[in-house]
């Protein structure tokens, strides 16, 4: 028999928001991320985009509305500024902007070519923190109007996470962000968060309010170490 990854799970998110999504191993974070994706449509209920069914719109639309940052990005055995543009007709200014939202235009500067730095496989040449934040710049080079995360300082070290949470308080309010993480620390800035249990919202609320409840913090960490 088959078994639902999600169920009765119903949010709206506001333009601008920034939703953190934690939870245990097998929660459903993983499936709440393709279903906001589009990767895996809802077998019921809908997902509405201002009060239109996603479903509507055609790929490409959908494509230039929607960017993900996932857990280990892929990059290109090419330039740095083509991995930012990645196939697409973006300009280099807009490329060295999403490289400064991203808080790695002083890194890619002191590389020997600058943006024309050429990479190895891999992104060989970057760090693991530089090669994420080139992933996030190559996101938001597209202007997104929903930005997803995926567990994005799972493998950074303090330097690169703190200019990632600088990136993620630079996007508030401009960029709807979901970003599903292991620990607490990197939905911080977060306005909501959202905590899965068994494919169920187990709790939804904002960080503060959270907070004041009785061992919340202790419960989270039981959580998500399990």
């Amino acid at each position: 028999d088959q078994v639902a990854a999600l169920t009765d799970v119903s949010l709206q998110l506001a333009h601008g928001e920034a939703l953190g999504v934690i939870g245990p191993s097998g929660s459903g974070k993983s499936t709440l991320i393709q279903v906001l994706l589009r990767l895996r449509p809802p077998t019921d209920g809908a997902v509405l985009v201002n009060g239109v069914d996603y479903l509507e719109f055609d790929d490409g639309q959908w494509a230039s509305l929607v960017a993900l940052v996932p857990q280990e990005p892929t990059l290109l055995e090419a330039s740095v500024a083509d991995n930012i543009r990645y196939y697409r007709a973006i300009s280099p200014l807009d490329v060295e902007q999403a490289a400064r939202d991203a808080h790695v235009y002083d890194d890619i500067m002191r590389l020997p070519s600058g943006f024309d730095t050429k990479l190895g496989p891999r992104g060989g040449g970057l760090s693991g923190g530089q090669k994420q934040r080139v992933a996030i710049a190559r996101a938001l080079a597209g202007r997104p109007q929903l930005l997803v995360m995926d567990e994005p300082t799972s493998a950074l070290d303090v330097e690169s996470e703190t200019k990632l949470n600088a990136t993620i308080a630079g996007l508030k309010g401009r960029t709807t962000l979901v970003i599903v993480a292991h620990r607490m620390k990197t939905v911080e800035s977060c306005d909501r968060l959202l905590v899965l249990e068994q494919g169920r919202v187990a709790q939804l609320d904002t960080r503060e309010r959270l907070v004041q409840q009785s061992g919340f913090y202790r419960r989270i960490h039981e959580l998500t170490e399990a």
